[in-house]
């Protein structure tokens, strides 16, 4: 049994050593640090919504500088979410380390940290520049330069689709350079690329944004205007991007039955490229047929690009809600409100989601009003609640949805809480109760082992060697038992004989009928004088008999 224990206390052991450790990979999330494009860098340590204190953030580097006190915090309606370092303040390949702390009733509380090194914390700038070339009659080239100063540090992805295709498909490239082999002109294709820093230069998995797409094709220009109405305050046309127009557009609108044609006031443009209109709201008249036309001469041709009539209250796309608040209406139910920047309320329609910190995916639901009622919540977890809103059926038939709202968190990591009470809380756990718990499991298998042993002897007992025992017998009393066992001689003499028995003579006669014994020719047996010795039996060689007297 002894083998089992030394196998199992060394795990035991573990366990109560990685007690802490393994708690801890439950705590909070802490402190995240992003080194962007090389230029700035911010480390955040959460939101207004999730902190109920002004944290500080100390900050040096391993075995080269002091600590020192953040700069340049980060703040959200004068909470401190985070800091905020120049290009000055960043050393590469040096270990970094930072210190966030604050101070809550007289309590210290830290968010956690580790040691970084922010060569693995780069996020680049995302590519520009795009441009595809006709390398040959069924192959394109695309091409992009990116903002990050050292691109032989730079990996790159493309991912491409045609207008007929269902997914994206993605490659991964080295160079600045994809080449598109085969192409279908029945198609046209959206390009994007995104940048990360490689293998040779550091070990991130940090993704730059995808870049602003490129298209080509034979219908890349064919999409016609679009147009969206904002909020009901301005409005905009859209009929292209600088990498996909070859001509300056120009767009004339009306409205049916109404006004004549006007040429578009304010155009948008990018490097000098007119790739849309932009229309103020005395420009803007609702439930009112609404008309456009776009053209330009090139080479002695007009082009035109499609449109269609529109009704701009179909077109109308909401700001997104703000002022998200939520209130504890009972034990486990919450009432979550906001308000929407849109000025007719009544028109809108909304849609919550919601998702605990323990959900795998989202939840939605449509919303009326602007009351959203949550009937049951777990206190163990915590909630994160977005909105969105768009124009109802009685207003309009659009499908725009409005951007989704600012998040608000609830729940026992947030506000109603209080982050100190859920460090505390954290604290407890990992430092203390789970060590003293291991321990416990720990001292409780061992003395389990212990008596696990002895019931073992017990039901399996192991077989004796006597030796040890007779060594006094054979070595001191020369096998003499009686004097080894302490038998009195008094005893052993009672054990001796107090009389002697006849000595009995055995004769052989010889083998013949005449010959008799004496006693029988006598017809008697000799006689025997008593108290005197018996005679003793002869043997003779002549008859096999024996006379015993």
């Amino acid at each position: 049994m002894a083998v089992p224990g030394a196998f199992l206390a060394p795990f035991l052991l573990l366990l109560c050593r990685l007690g802490p450790y393994l708690a801890a990979a439950r705590s909070p999330p802490g402190v995240e640090c992003v080194l962007f494009n090389e230029e700035y860098m911010t480390c955040t340590w959460g939101s207004r919504e999730t902190l109920t204190a002004n944290y500080s953030l100390y900050y040096w580097y391993e075995n080269r500088s002091p600590m020192v006190e953040c700069k340049h915090y980060l703040q959200d309606q004068g909470v401190s979410i985070g800091c905020r370092f120049n290009q000055s303040e960043i050393i590469q390949f040096q270990p970094f380390h930072v210190l966030v702390n604050a101070s809550l009733g007289g309590r210290t509380l830290e968010i956690p940290s580790k040691r970084m090194e922010l060569q693995d914390l780069v996020k680049p700038e995302a590519p520009v520049n795009l441009t595809i070339r006709n390398m040959s009659s069924n192959q394109l080239q695309l091409t992009w330069t990116s903002p990050y100063p050292k691109a032989q540090c730079l990996e790159h992805a493309v991912k491409y689709k045609s207008n007929k295709d269902t997914s994206w498909t993605e490659h991964r490239v080295k160079g600045d350079v994809f080449s598109f082999p085969s192409v279908d002109y029945e198609k046209y294709y959206t390009f994007y690329v995104r940048s990360k820093i490689n293998s040779y230069c550091g070990s991130t998995q940090l993704w730059s944004e995808w870049s602003v797409p490129v298209v080509w094709g034979s219908n890349s220009t064919s999409k016609g205007v679009e147009c969206v109405l904002f909020n009901e305050e301005y409005m905009t046309c859209t009929w292209g991007s600088r990498e996909t127009l070859t001509a300056n557009y120009s767009l004339y609108y009306w409205y049916e039955n109404r006004s004549p044609m006007v040429e578009c006031k304010h155009y948008l443009q990018d490097q000098g490229v007119s790739i849309g209109c932009r229309f103020n709201q005395s420009e803007i008249i609702q439930f009112q047929p609404f008309h456009v036309l776009v053209n330009a001469s090139l080479g002695g041709r007009t082009l035109e690009i499609p449109s269609k009539r529109m009704e701009l209250q179909d077109l109308v796309k909401p700001e997104a809600p703000v002022n998200l608040t939520i209130r504890n209406m009972s034990s486990n139910q919450l009432q979550l409100t906001w308000t929407s920047p849109y000025p007719k309320a009544q028109c809108l329609e909304h849609a919550v989601k919601y998702k605990s910190n323990k959900d795998t995916s989202w939840t939605e639901h449509r919303v009326k009003g602007d009351v959203f009622s949550f009937p049951s919540v777990d206190y163990e977890k915590y909630y994160t609640f977005y909105v969105r809103s768009k124009i109802n059926s009685y207003c309009g038939s659009t499908q725009l949805w409005s951007e989704w709202s600012v998040p608000v968190v609830w729940g026992s990591n947030s506000t109603s809480k209080g982050m100190a009470e859920e460090q505390l809380h954290w604290f407890w756990i990992h430092t203390v109760l789970i060590p003293i718990a291991s321990c416990m499991i720990l001292l409780v298998l061992v003395v389990l082992l212990v008596r696990m042993e002895r019931v073992w002897v017990i039901l399996m007992p192991r077989i004796p060697n006597p030796s040890k025992n007779f060594d006094e017998l054979f070595i001191t009393h020369n096998g003499n038992f009686q004097e080894w066992a302490g038998v009195p001689k008094d005893v052993m003499e009672s054990f001796k004989p107090n009389y002697s028995e006849s000595i009995c003579y055995v004769s052989e006669l010889p083998p013949k009928d005449s010959y008799e014994p004496l006693w029988q020719s006598s017809n008697h047996a000799p006689s025997v004088t008593p108290g005197a010795p018996a005679a003793p039996c002869e043997h003779s060689p002549y008859k096999n008999s024996y006379v015993g007297v």
